[in-house]
């Protein structure tokens, strides 16, 4: 993916939020509406959802605590 320029990568599963930088790829974690976090608020174990805003090639992430 980063071999395509790929600017953001979303991935759930994990039961927190998360966000890192990998080759030049944000990469944000986000699967909190759901089970029982793994981790505490503290390390992204908090129930949440995102709202992705895309405007030309300007994409805006914000976390909504629930």
């Amino acid at each position: 993916m980063a071999d395509k320029k790929v600017a953001i990568v979303f991935a759930g599963h994990v039961h927190l939020y998360n966000e890192m930088n990998y080759r030049g790829m944000r990469q944000i974690i986000s699967a909190g509406a759901g089970a029982q976090p793994y981790a505490s608020a503290e390390k992204g174990g908090f129930f949440h959802y995102l709202l992705i805003k895309v405007n030309d090639d300007q994409i805006s992430v914000e976390v909504h605590r629930l």
